[in-house]
């Protein structure tokens, strides 16, 4: 077995891809596991994770596991409340099961830093304060969080817990239903109105994907330390309005916004941002600290790629 042979499940989506481009530049051998092939040149499958008889020895041909799927957003798991639980939770716990029946010992699982914790309050988030979840999709997650932990305990397993906060960057979908500034952005390119649910002054604490992607890379690193409870914060502690995201976009492209105000929504949490200070005491991870000029420069490309789309480049 490769030394550094990672299978990253969910390796296909816009996370997955900047998590492969990482590993690959820093010397490592990615595999990745998802419902559809992609344009990425490295080992690729394909299948459902629950039925492909071929999962196992995909599964242990690899070191470790990185795993980024999940089923559903916060606005969709209060659609359809039961669809998280039912799909989520099966899937992790067949990885785990499999990693267990082959010795493998890490799984690094990409949580929400953004929705488990509830709301801030003004304040940043540790890793040790109660969550107090208002959706579905980030109960799921704060369960699935606790599965990695109890396959920790029973099985001398060293599963890691990353809470992403918001990640934005390249290969992000705007009609996926997340990303604030990606979806912001490429509203205002094509002239359509922004909705924004209550007055705007809901307040996010953005990352751009290259950091997370280090961070997972920085995970597989980890010395597994029993002592540490295996959960980090992956975030910049600097939060930042949707009002803020906005002007930052419109200023970038010299445009007014076109803004449509709803209703709030109750599971939208108004305030989150967190402490990452664990992740660089234990990870070694580091962020920007400048998050506007790294959003405005962020959409500057988005302009810049759909022009470029636009002449068919």
């Amino acid at each position: 077995m490769e030394k550094n042979r990672i299978l990253i499940i969910g390796g296909n989506g816009y996370i997955g891809k900047n998590v492969v481009s990482n590993l690959l530049q820093h010397g490592y051998e990615p595999v990745i596991y998802d419902i559809v092939k992609s344009d990425l040149e490295v080992e690729q499958y394909t299948g459902d994770l629950l039925s492909d008889p071929v999962f196992e020895e995909i599964i242990k041909s690899c070191n470790k596991i990185i795993y980024l799927i999940t089923s559903v957003s916060p606005k969709k798991s209060m659609e359809d409340p039961t669809s998280a639980y039912m799909t989520d939770i099966p899937l992790l716990i067949k990885t785990l099961d499999t990693c267990v029946k082959y010795g493998i010992k890490r799984v690094i699982y990409a949580s929400s830093g953004g929705t488990v914790y509830g709301e801030g309050n003004g304040k940043l988030f540790r890793e040790e304060d109660q969550t107090y979840p208002i959706n579905h999709y980030a109960i799921c997650k704060i369960s699935c969080e606790k599965i990695l932990n109890l396959y920790n305990t029973l099985y001398n397993m060293e599963n890691i817990s990353l809470r992403i906060s918001n990640p934005y960057g390249i290969g992000q979908n705007p009609k996926s239903g997340v990303g604030a500034i990606t979806t912001f952005a490429y509203e205002i390119l094509m002239g359509n109105p922004i909705t924004l649910f209550g007055n705007g002054q809901n307040y996010r604490d953005y990352i751009d994907v290259e950091s997370v992607s280090e961070a997972f890379r920085l995970s597989c690193n980890w010395e597994y330390d029993k002592s540490i409870f295996p959960v980090f914060n992956i975030g910049s502690g600097e939060p930042l309005s949707l009002n803020d995201i906005i002007e930052i976009i419109t200023k970038a492209y010299g445009v007014t916004p076109n803004i449509e105000y709803l209703a709030e929504r109750p599971f939208d949490v108004r305030y989150s941002a967190l402490d990452t200070s664990k992740a660089e005491k234990y990870l070694n991870y580091q962020f920007p600290h400048n998050q506007k000029e790294k959003i405005k420069d962020y959409v500057l490309r988005v302009k810049h790629q759909w022009n470029n789309n636009l002449k068919g480049e």
